[in-house]
């Protein structure tokens, strides 16, 4: 076990670098986002009081300029509601600013040691063990007391391994996180790259329509001066080529605006794909349909290289009890991860089927047989990824993958 810290004025310089550091507070806040860790968090701290006989424990996260508590258990109201205090009176930084465990047995017998804690709260005696997320000291566990105490080094064992429980599922937490962001960022990614190309299109047909205006205006200038009188009719008849012009200006003008209003339709769905596979949504029931149509939007500039994908008649009304933004982004990059494996082809390379098999839907997505290298690889790859979805899982085959959807019991209506 790591010698405690008994000099809180220690190398006070490289502790201010530490605790400022941008990658240490950078760690530190992704743990915020995070509310699920309340309850198991809670969890440990009442257990770390309840083992050494604290009456306080907390979870402290060392911010830049607090320190904020993920869970304590015994905190007095006003502490329990904001659950801050400043970084620079704490007894955490000296922990998280030395990566090592930090004791006090008595604060008022400490010299050097800020005492704002103690007047405010009576802390006098504390315990804190160093918690970690992605190599980073982030915070403390930490256990207090209103009385000078003792603090033997079986309690500090106890302690220490509850502090480990804590960093266990700090990297459970954040390496789902991860991957999550990883599964989304790859399902998304070409749908990003094709709205672009559409939208430089819609550019494009905006310059070559207003191009095809300026073909019209000599023709609507002579026709309306010929309105006002101003011209004899063989004066316009010798523009006759003019207005010839811009009589197929006119069409090159309507044709334009169809492809624009294709365009822009194809960039407002893509947009929906995208949101459908980044945007959780609550409650209703999703289609397996639906999952299908955003996941082909999100995967096409990737499966339009290698010939596209076909997707065999199945029943539009099997519906899935999957979170409809995961079935989307574990279906998208299923489908672009073996796309990437697959060379240029004439006709598509890619068959979706899709088939009930109780409790369970199953989307078989079948391919031209993978090297065995690859094979390997797409499982690793893909089998990491799939670890933080609820309810999706995925086999593998030398000629694609299936993946299992849970089967929702209630029928949505058809789409058409």
């Amino acid at each position: 076990m790591p010698e405690p810290l008994v000099d809180p004025a220690l190398d006070d310089a490289d502790r201010q670098r530490v605790l400022d550091a941008d990658n240490r507070l950078l760690a530190a806040a992704s743990l915020f986002r995070h509310p699920e860790l309340q309850s198991r968090l809670d969890a440990l701290v009442e257990q770390a009081a309840r083992t050494t006989g604290f009456p306080l424990a907390m979870v402290s996260i060392v911010l830049h300029r607090t320190q904020r508590y993920l869970a304590q258990f015994g905190a007095p109201p006003d502490l329990d509601s904001s659950r801050t205090t400043d970084r620079c009176v704490s007894f955490c930084q000296h922990v998280v600013g030395t990566a090592a465990p930090f004791l006090v047995e008595d604060a008022l017998e400490t010299p050097g040691l800020r005492r704002e804690l103690t007047e405010l709260y009576g802390v006098r005696a504390y315990f804190g063990v160093p918690l970690h997320v992605d190599g980073q000291t982030v915070g403390a566990l930490c256990i207090v007391d209103l009385q000078p105490r003792t603090i033997t080094p079986a309690l500090q064992a106890s302690v220490t391994a509850i502090a480990e429980l804590v960093d266990e599922l700090f990297h459970r937490t954040t390496t789902q996180a991860r991957r999550s962001r990883e599964l989304t960022g790859i399902a998304v990614r070409p749908a990003f790259s094709e709205l672009r190309n559409i939208l430089c299109r819609v550019s494009l047909g905006t310059g070559l329509l207003e191009a095809a205006l300026a073909d019209l205006r000599g023709g609507q200038e002579l026709l309306a001066a010929a309105a006002r009188g101003e011209l004899s009719t063989d004066q316009l008849g010798r523009n006759a080529a003019v207005l010839g012009e811009g009589a197929l200006a006119i069409g090159d003008a309507r044709e334009l605006l169809s492809e624009h209003a294709h365009e822009i339709d194809l960039a407002a769905r893509t947009l929906v794909a995208i949101e459908q596979a980044v945007a959780p949504q609550q409650g209703g029931t999703t289609t397996i349909h639906q999952v299908i149509q955003a996941a082909l939007l999100n995967s096409e500039s990737e499966t339009r290289m290698i010939g596209g994908v076909t997707v065999e008649p199945f029943d539009l009304q099997l519906s899935l009890e999957s979170e409809p933004s995961e079935a989307i982004a574990a279906l998208t990059t299923t489908i672009d991860l073996l796309a990437r494996r697959l060379p240029p082809a004439d006709r598509p390379p890619i068959r979706i089927r899709i088939a009930a098999t109780d409790p369970n839907i199953e989307v078989t997505i079948r391919t031209p047989p993978l090297a065995a290298e690859a094979e390997h690889a797409l499982q690793h790859q893909l089998g990491g990824l799939l670890e933080v979805v609820n309810g999706i899982t995925a086999s593998f085959a030398s000629d694609g993958v299936t993946l299992h959807f849970r089967s929702a019991d209630a029928l949505a209506e058809p789409l058409f």
